[in-house]
């Protein structure tokens, strides 16, 4: 049997842990909570939230191990990354429903630039309004991008990190919601 710390997860451990050993889990968890929790961190969640979704993604491996079927060489860490960075989007999404459900005017009032504070347009729009105008524009992940950067003033190479794009399209994807933005105000009424 290869040992636990190898770089390769020996099919012996994945056997024993799928059958639900006892002794197989305990290494297994030793053996793979570091590696979870510092994908976690490399996807840009905090130390906290990388505790949490360390241990859910455990839950959700003890109910899916048993279907995991080895093809190739390192395709379980493959597919742990797959199910890390599945339950990242799952957890943003959450983030942004929240978010979606508690937007103040501070942030809505910040995405209007500064020039136009005072054009017919701006007053004419009601602050409950603008968030639901300008997210109806956008995708889930280009809103993402944006929020993360303006809203919650991250840094692109972290946004980058968190939801597994470059960091180019960080800044491309702002780049084209603060046009498209700065079009909404332009426009007379």
């Amino acid at each position: 049997m290869t040992k636990v710390n190898s770089i390769e997860t020996s099919q012996t451990l994945l056997d024993a842990v799928a059958k639900g050993e006892d002794a197989a889990w305990v290494r297994f968890v030793l053996h793979y909570q570091p590696i979870l929790y510092n994908r976690c961190r490399q996807f840009g969640l905090s130390a906290d939230d990388s505790n949490c979704m360390t241990q859910d993604i455990f839950i959700e491996l003890f109910a899916r191990i048993r279907k995991f079927s080895r093809r190739r060489r390192g395709s379980f860490r493959k597919w742990l990354t797959i199910i890390v960075r599945t339950r990242i989007i799952d957890l943003r999404r959450t983030e942004r429903l929240k978010f979606e459900r508690s937007v103040d005017a501070d942030f809505a009032a910040s995405l209007i630039p500064s020039e136009l504070e005072s054009a017919p347009a701006v007053k004419s729009i009601q602050m409950s309004n603008l968030i639901d105008s300008i997210r109806s524009k956008f995708s889930d992940r280009d809103w993402t991008i944006f929020y993360l950067t303006i809203g919650e003033e991250r840094a692109p190479s972290e946004v980058a990190d968190a939801l597994g794009v470059s960091e180019n399209i960080v800044y491309l994807t702002k780049s084209r919601m603060m046009k498209k933005i700065r079009a909404i105000y332009e426009k007379p009424t």
